[in-house]
């Protein structure tokens, strides 16, 4: 199923932190159960309302590109949902926080600021918990989870500074 870039409205109910609880997937997720889930549709929920649930943008992915042509946009989808097929049985059973508690070399993370919270902390805990010569965290104001499709800008700053030592 592909879903447009911008889902429809939700029926929301409010909550205190300012975002509704979409009523829609909410109703969706309880019926999958808890992830991991065998296969990307399993997500789809979650892919379809995350940019109105944690307040981002939605996700271009490359379809928005003005000069590919609606064939390459195809590509594009096809080549997420096989590339998920693939990786993501694979990274199912990885915790960082247990599998790469340090690492050998400086690392530099890119983070959307609105990145959704189950993997925010759980990229937090890791995160703190990491042993490494340096490591530095840039957290992209407003971004999501896609922060280098979203601000793609503020990326080549970072790299910017990584090369530059």
């Amino acid at each position: 199923m592909i879903t447009r870039s911008q889902p429809a409205p939700c029926p929301a109910l409010p909550r205190p932190a300012g975002r509704p609880v979409l009523l829609v997937p909410v109703r969706q997720m309880t019926a999958l159960g808890p992830p991991p889930y065998p296969d990307v549709w399993g997500y789809e929920p979650i892919m379809t309302y995350e940019a109105q649930a944690y307040g981002q943008r939605a996700p271009s992915f490359g379809v928005g590109v003005d000069e590919y042509t609606l064939l390459q946009k195809a590509h594009v989808l096809n080549a997420i949902l096989d590339t998920w097929s693939v990786l993501y049985p694979r990274m199912q059973g990885i915790d960082l926080r247990r599998d790469a508690p340090s690492l050998p070399v400086p690392a530099w993370f890119y983070l959307g600021g609105n990145e959704m919270r189950g993997l925010r902390v759980l990229f937090d805990d890791w995160y703190a918990r990491l042993r490494a010569p340096s490591k530095k965290l840039t957290v992209v104001p407003g971004a999501g989870h896609t922060a280098l499709f979203e601000r793609p800008d503020q990326l080549v700053a970072v790299l910017d500074d990584v090369l530059a030592g």
